[in-house]
């Protein structure tokens, strides 16, 4: 789900400017404040997994950089993968974020 929005062309520029964004202090506080404790923060609760602040901080952390590399640097491999692909190497990362035992 995430792919699709990020991969649809009519969200892309949007979407890109917030990331440009981020350069900025407002920016930084939109996600940090926003993103991570009002969406991602109640997210991890509701999925009841322990520590949501920090395991949803690591999820996110995965999910900017492919953002990142994917559609505002458009680093390849990342730029052309296909989104099933993508999904594949990446989820049991985000799956191990979410479920195994933080060191």
């Amino acid at each position: 789900m995430f792919l699709g929005v990020w991969d649809d062309e009519q969200n892309q520029q949007p979407l890109l400017a917030l990331v440009r964004g981020l350069a900025e202090p407002s920016g930084q506080r939109l996600v940090r404040d926003g993103v991570l404790q009002m969406v991602l923060g109640p997210v991890g609760r509701g999925l009841g997994i322990d520590d949501p602040e920090r395991r949803m901080a690591l999820v996110a952390s995965q999910m900017v950089g492919v953002v990142i590399l994917r559609y505002l640097l458009r680093a390849e491999p990342l730029a052309s993968m296909a989104p099933d692909e993508l999904v594949a190497a990446y989820a049991p990362t985000l799956q191990r974020y979410l479920s195994e035992p933080l060191a």
